[in-house]
């Protein structure tokens, strides 16, 4: 009921208690016949059937009024449910934008601490990831040069198969301990690049607000990270005991299972998962190209003998590429001369 609809009942109600009232006292004149007050009582009982409905539609009132009040209750709960889920996306909102905030911060910081290493060997300097990859060319050329890049195949399926013998344990104790120096004294350790992205995955895999896909954020960060940088954490994490958490942080955040392998040589995958218990790499995300292996194999081969090989020398095409017959591209300083050879990997 509207408030124009009360004032009308109330008046009502007032109407009807003054009549009787004035009735009561004679201000009003009775009937004829109504000269005592038995017979005043007798005529007040003529009017039970209107007393009796003015009763009811009182009762009725009242119970109009308890449901008009449940429903005003009903709306108000609603409302409040309304503003309780407004405020809780609001709330979600803020956090979001909180956590985004400061990831984007610390990824900058992360970005700025790898700019500012600086490399210099020979006398020139290198800087950000150029300087961090010197020290992985340098591991990969000592290893290599050592031959300590690979645990030759017959014992290392001894090894896996856990049918080694004394000789054999003491050479992968060897192969272990030799690969752990080196990679400390070729890959240097980069306190603030290290301290800054374990900063970053913490924020990134600990303080991601709840009913928030994650996956979006990883992806962003891990497109901010070049392969260098991966191989040269998975140096630092491999080697160094104390590096517990971000060796978690690593795995948990898929920055070891992107479409490149994080480690230089099988070896140290296998090192690795024998030291530390976690197996690196995802073979399913590996890169493919649109050919096979089988495929480029056959037509290699077919490039030799007829009838290929005799379109290919009337038209002056250019036998199968090698990837060591492309020259580079020098930007700055000439790479080194004699490059690994691709024994091992």
């Amino acid at each position: 009921m509207n408030k124009k609809s009360w004032v009308t009942v109330g008046l009502l109600t007032l109407g009807v208690f003054v009549a009787f009232v004035r009735t009561w006292n004679g201000e009003w004149p009775y009937p004829s016949g109504v000269t005592t007050v038995e017979h005043r009582g007798q005529f007040g009982d003529s009017f039970a059937i209107f007393s009796a409905t003015v009763s009811a539609l009182g009762f009725l009132g009242v119970l109009v009024t308890l449901a008009l009040q449940q429903l005003q209750l009903s709306e108000q709960s609603k409302e409040l449910k309304r503003q309780a889920l407004r405020d809780e996306d609001n709330r979600v909102r803020d956090e979001r934008a909180q956590y985004e905030q400061l990831l984007f911060r610390l990824l900058e910081f992360y970005r700025d601490s790898v700019k500012s290493v600086v490399v210099i060997r020979k006398g020139v300097p290198t800087q950000g990831v150029e300087a961090l990859s010197v020290g992985i060319q340098r591991m990969q050329l000592e290893l290599r040069r050592r031959r300590l890049h690979f645990i030759p195949p017959r014992e290392l399926e001894a090894i896996r198969a856990g049918k080694a013998t004394e000789s054999q344990k003491l050479l992968l104790e060897y192969f272990t301990v030799e690969n752990c120096r080196i990679v400390q004294y070729t890959v240097t350790y980069q306190r603030r690049v290290v301290a800054t992205l374990r900063a970053l995955l913490q924020h990134l895999e600990c303080r991601c607000p709840e009913h928030t896909d994650i996956e979006g954020y990883r992806s962003l960060v891990s497109s901010q990270i070049t392969h260098i940088e991966i191989q040269y954490l998975f140096a630092i994490v491999l080697v160094y005991e104390n590096e517990a958490e971000l060796r978690k942080l690593l795995q948990r955040s898929g920055l070891f299972s992107r479409d490149s392998a994080p480690y230089n040589f099988k070896l140290h995958q296998f090192l690795y998962q024998s030291m530390w218990g976690d197996l690196v790499g995802d073979p399913t995300k590996a890169r493919k190209l649109a050919f096979g292996t089988k495929r480029s194999a056959r037509i290699r081969q077919a490039s030799k003998s007829a009838p290929l090989a005799d379109l290919l020398r009337k038209y002056s095409i250019s036998k199968p590429v090698l990837p060591e017959e492309i020259p580079e591209i020098q930007r700055t300083e000439p790479r080194e001369q004699n490059p690994p050879t691709r024994e091992g990997i």
